[in-house]
């Protein structure tokens, strides 16, 4: 770390107020090199994400999404054993039940989560 080999951010590159005591051309370059930081307002992105998520939910089927939830939630419980026959695998693509198949039909009638 101490020859530059290792570079940490903050000890021996991209620290404020460096003095250039050293002679080597290419630290000095990468010590006067400037980052660019992105600030971003936490209070205003939530404010914009609750309001998209509120236009969702007012113009989606709500009787359609607790459906589809409901479906989910039922398949979720169910349980697949090898020594119970009579209990039933979801993992076929094809199953009514399959929880994949279930979650994107979900997503297709915008089930959220929050707020």
């Amino acid at each position: 770390m101490d020859v530059g080999e290792d570079i940490v951010i903050g000890v021996n590159k991209y620290q404020k107020n460096l003095s250039s005591s050293s002679s080597d051309e290419d630290e000095n370059q990468d010590q006067n090199e400037t980052v660019q930081v992105l600030s971003i307002d936490n209070t205003k992105v939530k404010k914009s994400q609750i309001s998209y998520l509120q236009s969702i939910k007012s113009s989606r089927n709500e009787q359609k999404v607790q459906e589809v939830l409901q479906k989910l939630k039922e398949s979720a419980f169910l349980t697949s054993s090898s020594s119970n026959e009579n209990e039933i695998s979801t993992s076929e693509g094809e199953n009514e039940n399959n929880l994949l198949k279930l979650a994107i039909d979900c997503a297709r009638e915008r089930c959220t989560l929050g707020f």
